[in-house]
């Protein structure tokens, strides 16, 4: 299974050296839009396309290889649904939040570390442009950091 992590460009030394570690997210960073997670987690997606990221700046892009039965690897959706009533802080999987809706079928968690041996590719993701930006958010297109 490939999936992909994208990051700002100073975490691309440590991940290529460390591979991809779990963090518990915080209420520092914007990927608290999907809620806060009870367990150290890596973000990823199977889109592999900055479309939904709106800083303006270059992205790294990971692309990443998984087997579909790791135990550790949950989709954000069917993940949500299941603990959504034991975790304070997630949103309401049944929300017309279009954010939400979009990260519970392209979005997965990996509660644990990914070695760089899991690293397939890597690439620089040019910057879309703020004012690009916000005419895909206008239109629809959600946007997610994960970092």
């Amino acid at each position: 299974m490939i999936l992909y992590h994208f990051t700002a460009m100073e975490n691309v030394e440590a991940i290529q050296r460390d591979g991809l570690r779990a963090l518990l997210q915080g209420s520092h960073d914007s990927s608290t839009i999907l809620g806060t997670c009870d367990k150290p987690a890596v973000y990823l997606t199977d889109l592999p396309t900055t479309e939904m990221f709106h800083h303006g700046l270059p992205m790294a892009r990971f692309t990443i290889r998984l087997t579909s039965h790791d135990r550790k690897l949950k989709l954000y959706g069917l993940w949500l649904r299941a603990n959504y009533h034991r975790i304070d802080g997630l949103p309401d999987p049944d929300s017309d939040n279009v954010i939400v809706r979009r990260a519970m079928t392209e979005w997965w968690l990996y509660f644990g570390d990914i070695p760089p041996s899991k690293i397939v590719e890597f690439t620089v993701e040019e910057a879309i442009p703020l004012s690009a930006s916000a005419s895909l958010t206008m239109g629809g297109s959600a946007g997610l950091d994960c970092a």
